[in-house]
């Protein structure tokens, strides 16, 4: 962090409402004072009181999962990155249900080209054995959280592209991590 200058692209695999919290814990706090995080407005916007609680606690910005992403939502980031925020992204699109890393969807990506903005992988293990989807609390289990190197778009660079270089960012992270046999 000590080289990398806001706004950024935080994007990380998605495992568990726990990956949200453990990220911007292990985020030094000038960073995670300024990281908005991105969340599914079909699951965390139906009511008014969860909407106001996740928008409190992790500074979340409603995204449409289907169907691109609306101009509200779009100038909301666009504002955002103006300010020199960073956003938190979770590119699978929802959490996994095996624990397993899932095919990148390009809306990071895009955000990413449209606004000239690094991209840094981001690999959270453990939350999904702490409280897997489904499991209403969490149980004690070692959660660890992983930073790559900023990943820059490239001049004409697709952004389908520039997902599949984030994916093995993240992979490589999960592969560094995980113990020799």
């Amino acid at each position: 962090f000590d080289t990398l200058k806001p706004p950024v692209i935080f994007v990380a695999n998605h495992s568990s409402h726990l990956d949200t919290p453990s990220i911007l814990r292990a985020l030094p706090r000038p960073w995670r004072q300024h990281t908005a995080t991105i969340a599914a407005a079909d699951y965390f916007y139906q009511n008014r009181v969860i909407a106001g609680l996740v928008t409190l606690s992790f500074a979340t910005v409603p995204i449409e999962r289907k169907g691109g992403v609306s101009k509200t939502t779009s100038d909301r980031i666009d504002r955002l990155v103006k300010d020199r925020w960073n956003l938190l992204l979770y590119p699978e699109g929802t959490r996994s249900r095996d624990g397993q890393l899932a095919r990148l969807k390009p809306g990071a990506a895009f955000m990413a080209i449209a606004n000239d903005l690094p991209i840094v992988p981001i690999y959270v293990s453990g939350t999904y054995e702490a409280m897997p989807v489904g499991r209403g609390w969490p149980r004690k289990h070692p959660v660890a959280v992983r930073f790559g190197d900023p990943i820059r778009p490239q001049p004409d660079e697709h952004h389908r592209a520039l997902s599949h270089r984030v994916e093995a960012g993240m992979l490589e992270l999960r592969d560094e991590w995980r113990p020799s046999a």
